[in-house]
């Protein structure tokens, strides 16, 4: 895996058929996408060197976040994460770095770096012609010469030639020193190959935020395995539990690690965590379990793991799994009488554009048989149950010539994570779809601590009737025998 930078610097590959393997890379996410897509909300899978993230990048400028009312940093601007990721706290602990480098028509500016025990994140900002949000970036992280395994980005468009970013990694597995080495060597962006190599030295002290490390080390023994959970990484910046643990060498694991978690706070509900998991060796893994929820004023967490499939529910057709997304009803009766449909149409040439893989579009709704469609102002308040114990109410719909801006609030026991919302469908009485048509405009986080997200959907024809459709999730069932109890007090 170190040898990644001889191999980009001593391959040459002619530009078409690399910008050829750039797009079959992209299409080959996009295909997993839609095959595995139930698991992709619990599981980051660990990539090796080159991590391959949904992102953009800004300008160099330095007046632009400035250009911003009320705006003082990109970590504000930006503010979550994919995953709900919170930034707001990152500003106040970053240091400026302020190095641009310029090739191939994009100038790329490495802005500010905030970095702990537990996270690392860099904001960037960078200058090109028709940049846009999410179309992705390939590159890797090392720190004192280790590399970082895992790290997403999240970025936001200012204008057509102006994107920023932040690129965020979780380093609790590497005991970082106080004097840090870091190698941030972007590879390629959008249609543009680089690569943009940034080295820069911070000092992780410099900085204090006040993170603490709470030893834990309890073990248990979990069907074909052991459990080890290390320790637990507090900070503003964000809350990561270590694990590690043995296989049972007498057991099959088919070369693919299905452990995952639930992670509950002291009032019993079900924090939002994100789990990557690794083989160290035949016999040895290790992971982490990232939380992205606020564990400030929590007192007790529960670690469990969970060996029964949980997340979107998804039926099988031509050996596809689509997720099972369930409509309004226009009732409060939740007991009404349903049935189970799919629908399809043509796949434009947009989408094959972006490397959707298939002919046709296709969903699954979960649809009351009397097939009642409203108009949009009626399905405000309306609400949609999405589990046994989660509900999502719409709280607003509101329309532009250029997009439909869908907000929810979700209800629940905390088990329906935001990233559902990015299969969110408009379904009008034709049984048309109105969707997301690429990775462009994914779910918005508005208000965590009040559970409100948010989706921008193509612009509607306000005169049809509609339904609004979500996936629905099988819950996680916790044994309680494997129930891992952590005292986080001070």
């Amino acid at each position: 895996m170190d040898n990644l930078e001889n191999l980009k610097n001593e391959i040459k590959i002619p530009e078409g058929i690399d910008l050829a393997i750039k797009k079959g890379i992209e299409k080959g996410k996009k295909d997993k996408k839609i095959k595995k897509y139930q698991r992709i909300y619990k599981k980051t899978a660990v990539a090796a060197t080159i991590l391959i993230a949904v992102t953009s990048i800004g300008i160099a400028r330095p007046d632009i976040v400035k250009a911003v009312p009320g705006i003082k940093s990109i970590f504000k601007l930006i503010n979550h994460g994919n995953m709900g990721e919170n930034f707001d706290k990152f500003e106040q602990f970053s240091t400026n770095v302020n190095k641009a480098i310029e090739k191939n028509g994009l100038k790329i500016t490495i802005k500010e770096i905030t970095v702990d025990d537990n996270v690392l994140a860099i904001t960037s900002v960078v200058e090109g012609k028709n940049l846009k949000e999410n179309k992705g970036y390939m590159g890797n992280i090392k720190i004192n010469d280790k590399l970082v395994y895992t790290s997403s980005s999240k970025d936001k468009k200012v204008d057509d030639n102006t994107l920023m970013m932040v690129t965020y990694a979780k380093v609790s597995d590497m005991n970082l020193p106080r004097d840090l080495n870091i190698d941030f060597d972007i590879i390629w962006v959008n249609e543009v190959k680089g690569p943009w190599d940034f080295k820069f030295n911070v000092t992780k002290s410099d900085k204090p935020v006040n993170s603490r490390i709470v030893n834990i080390d309890k073990s248990i023994k979990i069907p074909d395995r052991t459990l080890n959970i290390r320790k637990l990484i507090i900070s503003p910046l964000g809350n990561t539990i270590d694990f590690l643990g043995n296989y049972d060498v007498s057991k099959d694991r088919n070369g693919f690690d299905e452990l995952d978690f639930v992670v509950l706070d002291d009032k019993g509900k079900i924090l939002e965590t994100h789990s990557s998991v690794h083989p160290i060796s035949n016999e040895k893994y290790e992971g982490k379990l990232e939380i992205t929820d606020d564990i400030a004023n929590v007192r007790l967490l529960t670690v469990a793991p969970v060996f029964k499939h949980w997340g979107q529910k998804t039926m099988l057709l031509n050996k596809i799994s689509y997720p099972i997304l369930q409509t309004t009803i226009d009732s409060d009766n939740f007991n009404l009488p349903q049935e189970t449909i799919s629908k399809s149409r043509p796949v434009t040439e947009e989408q094959k554009s972006n490397g959707y893989a298939f002919n046709n579009v296709t969903h699954v709704f979960n649809i009351d048989k009397v097939r009642d469609f409203t108009t949009i102002d009626k399905l405000v308040n309306q609400i949609i149950k999405v589990g046994t114990n989660n509900n999502v109410l719409i709280k607003s719909i509101d329309t532009s010539e250029n997009e439909t801006k869908i907000t929810f609030k979700v209800q629940g026991n905390g088990a329906y994570y935001y990233i559902n919302f990015n299969d969110t469908v408009l379904l009008d009485e034709n049984y048309n779809f109105i969707e997301r048509v690429s990775d462009e405009n994914i779910t918005n986080v508005e208000y965590k601590d009040e559970s409100i997200v948010s989706i921008k959907l193509p612009a509607i024809n306000k005169t049809k009737k509609y339904k609004i459709a979500l996936p629905i999730i099988d819950e996680p069932q916790i044994d309680e025998q494997y129930k891992i109890n952590i005292n986080i007090t001070k």
